[in-house]
Formats: C-alpha cells, structure tokens, sequence
C-alpha cells in the first residue's frame, strides 16, 4: 500500500513543505505520536527530509514503516492507534 492510500484511509494529513534557507523538502505527518513501550513519545509531527520530493517522502515511510502509531493526539475524544503496514511504499 502506498503511503498516501495509507494515509487517506485512516485520516491522517501528511503535508509538503520547502525548507527554503536549507533546500530541502520535508514530508510531515501532522498530529501524530509514535507508540511504543506502553507510552506515547516523539514529536507531534514525523518528517521525511530530502533534497527532492521523492527522497523526503522515502525517508518518511522508512520512518513509520511496521510501527504503531497515535493520531489525534491532540484531540482525546478523536484519538486513536493505527499500525502501519509493513508493506507500505513511498509510491
């Protein structure tokens, strides 16, 4: 499954944006944790960075690739687990 199937499906905004000063790219997952070791951890949003598109976005799926995630992490009322395939591709 590619990651933006992925992502559609359980309602997860994953965002593009240009570090200009920097020139790279960043892939984010916005308003999600990782889960592990019965505590939620990490930033609120996981990156792909790259210097093209496409390697950010392989950076993020190696990233999240087989793990658990936490989305909603804000919201308590929406928050949930979602685990990530292990199959989960950048196309």
């Amino acid at each position: 499954m590619d990651i933006f199937t992925f992502t559609a499906r359980e309602g997860i905004d994953i965002i593009l944006s240009k570090v200009v000063d920097m020139g790279l790219y960043a892939f984010q997952l916005r308003d999600v944790k990782f889960k592990e070791d019965y505590r939620y951890y990490g930033n609120k949003n996981f990156s792909g960075i790259g210097i093209i598109k496409e390697e950010a976005l392989t950076n993020l799926v190696k990233t999240i690739r087989g793990r658990t995630l936490v989305v909603s992490v804000s919201d308590e009322n929406k928050k949930r687990e979602v685990d990530v395939p292990e199959n989960l591709t950048a196309d």
